[in-house]
């Protein structure tokens, strides 16, 4: 985009997918976190097990391998277009980005192992968790701080690890601590 919003090119070449459907599908959870400090550029997306990392011109300088991260498999159908996940009971996708300083950023990552869709009412049966790495922008590297329980999926509730202005408070069942930058 230029400085008046205007879209001059796509930032990412995933977007160069024939199909836009799959495209549209695989990109929507996408998340761009910029860091001025270091010339760079994260961008992430929900489905890839990958950051990828861009210089001020858009060219791509790493990509990094999110430690534990089990990607799914999808499958898209041209005659119903309609797409799957073939492997849906062992799962990662990224939930959320969050960047905590200069130098670093906070991933969400919502793990499946052995689940199966049940019903509506019942939702999924099966391990589901929330994996929180940090990422160092600096030098290049995943920290894995900690696990949460994910008891009630769909539900919008986010708990555990909060990013206040000078770190991260952890809510281990009722006790708060303090993670100072």
């Amino acid at each position: 985009m230029d400085d008046d919003g205007r879209i001059l090119d796509s930032f990412f070449p995933v977007y160069q997918f024939k199909s836009p459907i799959v495209r549209g599908n695989l990109n929507e959870g996408g998340t761009v976190r910029r860091y001025p400090l270091h010339n760079s550029t994260i961008v992430t997306m929900e489905y890839y097990p990958f950051i990828y990392e861009y210089d001020d011109n858009g060219n791509l300088k790493a990509k990094y391998k999110i430690p534990g991260f089990v990607q799914s498999f999808y499958e898209y159908d041209e005659n119903t277009r309609g797409s799957t996940f073939l492997n849906r009971g062992d799962n990662s996708s990224i939930i959320f980005t969050k960047k905590i300083n200069n130098h670093e950023l906070l991933i969400g990552l919502k793990e499946r192992r052995d689940a199966e869709w049940i019903s509506r009412e019942e939702g999924f049966k099966g391990e589901e968790w929330i994996s929180y790495y940090v990422f160092n922008v600096e030098n290049n590297q995943f920290y894995h701080i900690g696990d949460d329980a994910f008891t009630q999926p769909y539900s919008g509730q986010k708990k555990g690890f909060h990013v206040v202005n000078k770190g991260l408070v952890i809510n281990d069942m009722g006790t708060l601590y303090f993670i100072e930058n």
